[in-house]
Order: structure tokens, then sequence, then C-alpha cells
């Protein structure tokens, strides 16, 4: 159970950082792309984003709500003929993980976006030292390679459509640590109400706050 915990910690934690903005030196034939790509994910009213992916054997899907300093990340995991999932918030002020499995609502005061001072925004972790991009007939795929952060994964593809630079699939990292994400849809704008926490909403568990 454990493991199982830590693994959909780390996704999370791994999606939290592929949203916030950082600043990256793109060649001059890629960046426009990445521009407009970006854009789907950069709204003041809030994105929410539902992807659906693998790792190794399990099957994940994700629900990424954003706005300024406001998260709400939902996961789960299916594997084994099991199904695990977990929760984490940011209103901005304190952090919360919800654990079923455990049966915890964990909340903290002093968090880790609040200490970087790092807000929210649904943006693409670029800060790699190389990009390259190859075009087909319908999409765009560009890999990023070389990260300047310890915390960003060591290689990031991105593909996004021809057309209108909607990105469709994003793949983070190699071999054992790959994972491969389909974003399923992008709606812009989401409510306030949606990053409040109401421990009333878990029945039933422990409450720690740290």
């Amino acid at each position: 159970m454990r493991s199982i915990k830590r693994i959909l910690s780390g996704l999370t934690l791994c999606l939290v950082a592929s949203v916030m903005p950082l600043y990256a030196q793109i060649p001059a034939d890629v960046k426009p792309i990445l521009d407009k790509v970006e854009e789907w994910f950069d709204d003041k009213d809030g994105i929410d984003i539902n992807m659906t992916g693998k790792v190794m054997t399990a099957k994940v899907a994700t629900r990424s709500r954003t706005k300024g300093d406001k998260a709400l990340v939902s996961m789960s995991m299916s594997m084994l003929g099991k199904t695990f999932e977990m929760q984490m918030g940011c209103d901005g002020k304190q952090t919360w993980t919800y654990d079923p499995q455990e049966g915890t609502l964990t909340i903290e005061k002093d968090t880790e976006m609040k200490k970087n001072d790092n807000s929210v925004d649904m943006k693409l972790v670029s800060e790699y030292k190389k990009a390259k991009m190859k075009t087909t007939d319908n999409a765009y795929e560009i890999t990023l390679t070389e990260p300047k952060s310890k915390e960003a994964p060591s290689k990031m593809v991105l593909t996004a459509r021809r057309s209108d630079c909607r990105p469709t699939e994003m793949t983070m990292g190699s071999g054992l640590k790959k994972l491969t994400f389909t974003i399923v849809s992008i709606k812009k704008g989401v409510p306030d109400n949606v990053f409040v926490l109401d421990t009333s909403k878990f029945p039933n568990i422990k409450i720690i706050k740290k």
C-alpha cells in the first residue's frame, strides 16, 4: 500500500511541477509553437484539464484544476485489479492531501508553492537546455531535454495539433520513469468554491494538521 501511495504522490508532484511557470531558453523555431500551446494552459479564470495515462502496467486518470495560486488535483490508479485514489489541493494559504486508502486528510499551512513564491498557472515545464521539433501532417512533436532544474523530468515530449496547437499528449521521463498522458479535455474557467476545503465532505476520516 505504501508503495502505491508513493507512486500516486510522485505522479501528483510531477503534474504540479509540470504546470509551474519556469522560464527557458527555447530555440527560435520552437518557441512560437510553444507559446501557442501555452495559451491553452493559461487563463485568469482558471483551467480544468482531464488526462489519462499509463505508468508501467498501471492505468492513471487525473483531473487538474488550477487558478492563480490555487490548485486541486485528483488522481486514480488502477493496478492489479484494484483502484487507488488520492487528492491534493491548495487554496493559496494551505495544502491538503486526501488519502482514502489510509483514511486520512492531511492539512498543512506552510506550502511548498508558497515558500517558492510560485503561482500555479497551467504552463509547460520548459526549463530545458535543448529542444527540437518534428512536424507531421497533423501534429507538432516537441522534445525537451537536459533540464536546468533537478525537479523537472529528464525528458519531456509534447504533442500538439497543427491546426490549432491544442496539446494532445505529454510524455515525461524515460525508461521505468516514463509517464505518458493523453490530454482528454481542456476547459477554461474554474469557480473559486472548487478550491475551498470543506472537511464535511470527508466523513469518517482522520484529520491530521501540521
